[in-house]
Parts: structure tokens; sequence; C-alpha cells
């Protein structure tokens, strides 16, 4: 009888557990779905969720970088750079930092927010230089400069 247990236990933890990780793909998804329509508030507690229920995994990479963008488009200017600052201590090697960085650095562009953008293109140059996005960062810095500055005719 404790046997049967036993194994009926053991069945029901792997099933479990694989479903979990399944759940936070899943939650992912739908964290960036609620940022697609704007409510910021949602996808960042996803975020929280995924990232406190699956540390250091691949989900929670994501997560962390989602989570950053909804502060940024929250208008929270402090949790963004905590955000931030957690995504790039905790993911420091990971291959996948420098598109996540050049996500958010964007985010920060498109809210008018340009000299933490020229900041988060920085980081990319500086951790990935022989990158795509370090290619893609040193434009968009030039970029960046000259809306900040109002020189529009730069773009054109």
């Amino acid at each position: 009888m404790c046997k049967k247990i036993l194994l009926v236990s053991l069945v029901l933890v792997s099933v479990t557990a694989g479903q979990c990780f399944a759940d936070a793909t899943d939650q992912l998804q739908m964290a960036r779905r609620f940022c697609e329509y704007k409510d910021y508030q949602q996808a960042a507690a996803i975020c929280r969720s995924v990232i406190a229920d699956h540390p250091g995994t691949d989900n929670a990479l994501g997560a962390q970088s989602q989570l950053t963008i909804a502060y940024i488009e929250m208008g929270k200017d402090k949790e963004a750079q905590t955000s931030l600052d957690k995504l790039t201590t905790d993911f420091f090697s990971h291959s996948d930092l420098p598109e996540m960085l050049y996500y958010i650095a964007t985010t920060y562009g498109w809210r008018s927010k340009y000299s933490e953008e020229i900041s988060v293109y920085q980081q990319i140059i500086q951790r990935a230089p022989s990158s795509s996005y370090a290619d893609k960062a040193q434009l968009d810095i030039a970029g960046a400069n000259a809306l900040s500055s109002g020189r529009y005719e730069w773009l054109e």
C-alpha cells in the first residue's frame, strides 16, 4: 500500500512539474498580451509570479524584461531601474540579454526618455560588442541624441 501511494505521488509530482514549466511559458505569453492591451498592472503581476516561481530560467529572463517594460510604460521610473538592474545582474551572461536590453531601450525611446534609452544601448555595446544588437544600438544612440536635442533634420 505504501509503495502504491509513493508511486502515485511521484507520478503526480512529475506531471505537475512538467505542467508548471508549460504554465510559465503560457503565463509569460499572457503577460505580453496584457502589455499589448496596455494593462501593465496585470502584466507586471504575472511577470513577478513567473520570476518568483522559476528563477534563473529563460522564462524568468523574459518575465524580468517584460516587467521592466511594464514599469517603463506605467511611468514607474524607480521600479523600472530596479528591475533593469536585476535583469542585468541575474542574467549577466545569458546569450539573449542583448536582445532583451534592446527592447527595453526602444521602450524608453518611445516614452521620450532618451538618456535612459542611450544608457541601455551603451550597456548592450559594452556587454556584447560583436552582437547585431550592438550595431543597432550604435545607430539608435545617434538617433536618440538627435531626438533629444531637437535636431530632427538628421533623421530625414
